[in-house]
C-alpha cells in the first residue's frame, strides 16, 4: 500500500508542476506575464479627479482615428455612480453620466451608470448629411459591472461598426461609420470630467469613483484573439498601432508617464481653473489589476439605439 500512495503521490506532484509550467510558463519573445506585478493604478474620487490627455487630434497620429481606434483598459468600479440631474430627475444616458475614458464635449467614450458602464458614440455617415453634428445618432453598447471587483473593457472601432469587449469576450457591436467631431477640438480625459460653467456656475461633474489602470490607446482595431492575447500582459511599448500606453509606471506625482515612448504624458488634475478640487488629485496606488484571470463570459446581447 505504501508503495501505491507513493507512485500516488508522485503523480499528482508530477500533474501540479506541469500544471504551474502551463500556466506561468511564456514563450521566449512574449510579453511579461504581469500577475502580481501590475505596479500602481491611479484611484479617483468620484468628483473632482481626472486625468487630462490634451487634445484629441493631438493624441493620434493622422485623422484616420475617426474611423478606426481602440482604447482598452482595466477598471474597478468603487462607491455610488452619478448622473446630471435635469429638473430633479437624472439623465441616465452615456453621456450624462460618470467618465471611465472619452472626449469633452461628449461624443464618445466609455462611461458609468448605476448599474451600467456604456462604450458609446456619436456616429456619422459621411454619404449621409442629416448625420453631420450637431444631429449625429448616439450608437451605444451597455452591460453589467460589480462594485469593488477588476473588469477589462476594450472599445473597438472599426470597418463600420463600434464593438464592445468585457473581459476579453465580445458584448455586442452597432453601426458606426465615423466618430462625429464639432469644428472644436475636443480633448481625452480619463476617470471623470467637469463641465465648467464660468456665466452660470451650472456645472455637471462626470467624476468615477473607483482605480483605474493599464491605459492603452490604438490606432488600429483590435481583434477579440489580439485583447485576449495582450489583456492581462503588460505591453513592451513597441506594438503595432500603440499610439499611447499608461501602465502608471511612474506611481507618484501629478503626470502620468506614456509609456508608448509617444510622449503623449497624463496630467493629474483635481478640478478645474473654473471648479476649484478638494485639494487631492487623483492618488497613486498599488494595482491588483492583473493579478486573476477573470472569468470567461459569454454574453447575448441586443444593441439599444437612441437617434
Amino acid at each position: 500500500m505504501k508503495d501505491v500512495f507513493r507512485s500516488s503521490r508522485f503523480r499528482f506532484l508530477f500533474t501540479g508542476l506541469i500544471l504551474v509550467l502551463m500556466i506561468f510558463g511564456s514563450a521566449p519573445n512574449q510579453a511579461v506575464r504581469a500577475d502580481g506585478l501590475a505596479g500602481f493604478a491611479l484611484s479617483f474620487d468620484g468628483r473632482d479627479d481626472m486625468v487630462n490627455l490634451g487634445s484629441t487630434v493631438s493624441m493620434f497620429p493622422n485623422d484616420g482615428w475617426v474611423y478606426t481606434k481602440t482604447v482598452s483598459l482595466w477598471v474597478k468600479p468603487e462607491g455610488v455612480a452619478d448622473c446630471s440631474v435635469i429638473n430633479g430627475v437624472p439623465r441616465i444616458e452615456p453621456a450624462q453620466c460618470d467618465n471611465i475614458f472619452g472626449d469633452f464635449a461628449r461624443w464618445w467614450g466609455i462611461s458609468r451608470g448605476p448599474t451600467q458602464i456604456w462604450v458609446w458614440m456619436a456616429c456619422f455617415d459621411p454619404a449621409n448629411p442629416s448625420t453631420y453634428p450637431p444631429y449625429s445618432p448616439i450608437r451605444q453598447i451597455q452591460f453589467g459591472y460589480t462594485l469593488n471587483e477588476w473588469m477589462h473593457i476594450a472599445l473597438v472601432h472599426g470597418n463600420g461598426y463600434l464593438s464592445a469587449y468585457k473581459n476579453g469576450y465580445l458584448v455586442g457591436s452597432v453601426n458606426c461609420i465615423g466618430t462625429a467631431q464639432p469644428p472644436a477640438q475636443p480633448i481625452l480625459l480619463f476617470g471623470g470630467m467637469i463641465k465648467a460653467d464660468s456665466q452660470n456656475q451650472n456645472h455637471s461633474f462626470w467624476g468615477f469613483q473607483g482605480e483605474i489602470d493599464e491605459v492603452r490607446i490604438y490606432s488600429t482595431a483590435l481583434s477579440q484573439q489580439e485583447i485576449q492575447d495582450t489583456m492581462m500582459n503588460e505591453l513592451t511599448g513597441g506594438e503595432s498601432g500603440l499610439v499611447a500606453y499608461y501602465k502608471m509606471s511612474n506611481g507618484s506625482g501629478l503626470v502620468v508617464l506614456d509609456d508608448s515612448g509617444n510622449g503623449k504624458d497624463g496630467q493629474l488634475m483635481d478640478g478645474t481653473n473654473i471648479v476649484p478640487g478638494n485639494g487631492t488629485p487623483p492618488l497613486w496606488v498599488y494595482s491588483t489589476a492583473l493579478d486573476n484571470v477573470p472569468p470567461a463570459q459569454r454574453f447575448i446581447y441586443l444593441p439599444m439605439v437612441r437617434k
